[in-house]
C-alpha cells in the first residue's frame, strides 16, 4: 500500500499545492455509518475546489470533487489525505 500523508488543516492555499496528478485518498463520514473512501488521482483544482477520478473499495469507478469550504467546516468527518513524494 502506497504511503499517505494526513492533510491535517486545509486553507485554499493548501488546496492549490494539490496539482493534478496528486494521488488522495478521501474518506467521506468518517466515523459514521455512512463512511467510504476514494483512492483517486487529481484531474482539475481550481482553487476552491478539486476534483479526482476514483476508485471505491467495490471496486466502482467514478469522479468526484472536494471543496476547501467543506474541508473548514467538516475537520473530522471529511478527511484527505495526499501521496508521500
Amino acid at each position: 500500500m502506497e504511503k499517505m500523508n494526513l492533510l491535517k488543516e486545509i486553507t485554499i492555499f493548501d488546496l492549490n499545492k494539490i496539482k493534478p496528478g496528486t494521488k488522495v485518498q478521501v474518506t467521506w463520514y468518517k466515523g459514521t455509518e455512512m463512511e467510504y473512501t476514494h483512492n483517486g488521482e487529481v484531474i482539475i483544482n481550481n482553487g476552491e475546489k478539486f476534483y479526482y477520478n476514483y476508485v471505491d473499495k467495490e471496486g466502482y469507478v467514478g469522479h468526484c470533487h472536494v471543496n476547501a469550504l467543506d474541508l473548514k467546516n467538516y475537520p473530522d468527518s471529511l478527511i484527505v489525505e495526499i501521496k508521500s513524494k
